[in-house]
């Protein structure tokens, strides 16, 4: 317990660079560590986007939640393999220290948690509509002669299994749980590099870096909050937020952690926002481009 305590450092040395693991500070592998959380980010941000787009112009029901989209036709492979895509990205984001390395990885394992053990209930109020659900086939002669709901007892329609909605909802919330340390602990984290010269003050860059991951950390926090207050409020007194765009209560909260999520992570990698490199960042760029430093 206390070697996985350790992983969770507060300190303001927090996850400094570590030589060994940074290849002695390989310029290349840095860029490449930055472009592997831009790809991540930009994955996050777009998500919700797309899953909107499906019910806007291909007619798929707007569920009540990012999770339920696993149960759309299309869409549901769309949200599948978006997740795996992140849950792999994170899993080889190796950062700039071991302990980021090891929670970047604990990250992709519960995405991957996520993908694989599908939220329970329909999530749809309209009818009819087109979808996935699990259902019991007869066989006969190689085709199916019959299809049925699962009988009393078996598994729901909406359930791969008796505690799979159980699975999904830890997985989720140790996913933006790590998410939400990453924002305020450790992108947050002050290097040499981000410091002005000759002193202890932040560059200007950084502190506007730092100030993104506060606010998306934040943003995560408050959409768990949000998501977690519903359900007490269904559990203990029997009231369930609905009506108009209540409706969609989880997937607001989903679709804010996810943009929040993914801007930080593009603000990390600095791929497409050049003007929130460091002076260093820059040099180490030019350098890899085979121009003088200007």
């Amino acid at each position: 317990m206390q070697a996985i305590l350790k992983e969770f450092q507060t300190g303001e040395d927090r996850y400094q660079d570590d030589p060994v693991h940074t290849y002695a500070n390989n310029p290349a592998y840095k860029i490449n560590q930055r472009i592997l959380a831009s790809i991540v980010g930009a994955i996050a941000i777009l998500l919700p986007f797309v899953l909107m787009a499906g019910f806007a112009f291909f007619g798929t029901c707007f569920y009540q939640s990012i999770s339920h989209f696993y149960y759309s036709r299309f869409f549901g492979d769309v949200f599948v393999v978006s997740l795996a895509v992140i849950a792999t990205f994170l899993i080889a984001y190796r950062g700039t220290n071991p302990s980021e390395s090891r929670l970047a990885t604990a990250a992709g394992l519960a995405t991957f948690g996520v993908a694989l053990f599908p939220t329970t209930g329909a999530g749809c109020t309209f009818s009819p509509v087109a979808g996935r659900a699990f259902v019991r086939m007869e066989l006969g002669e190689g085709s199916v002669t019959r299809f049925a709901l699962p009988g009393d007892g078996g598994i729901a329609a909406f359930e791969l299994f008796g505690w799979s909605g159980m699975l999904h909802y830890l997985a989720a919330s140790i996913l933006f749980g790590f998410l939400a340390w990453y924002s305020l602990f450790v992108f947050t984290r002050v290097e040499k590099k981000d410091r002005k010269r000759g002193g202890n003050e932040l560059t200007e860059t950084k502190k506007l870096r730092n100030t993104i991951y506060v606010i998306s950390g934040t943003v995560i926090l408050m959409s768990i909050a949000m998501l977690l207050a519903s359900v007490l409020l269904e559990k203990f007194n029997g009231i369930v937020i609905s009506g108009g765009l209540l409706d969609y209560w989880t997937f607001i909260f989903e679709a804010l952690a996810l943009w929040a999520f993914g801007i930080a992570w593009v603000t990390k990698g600095r791929v497409w926002n050049h003007y929130l490199l460091e002076e260093a960042e820059i040099r180490e760029m030019k350098k890899m481009d085979g121009r003088k430093p200007g």
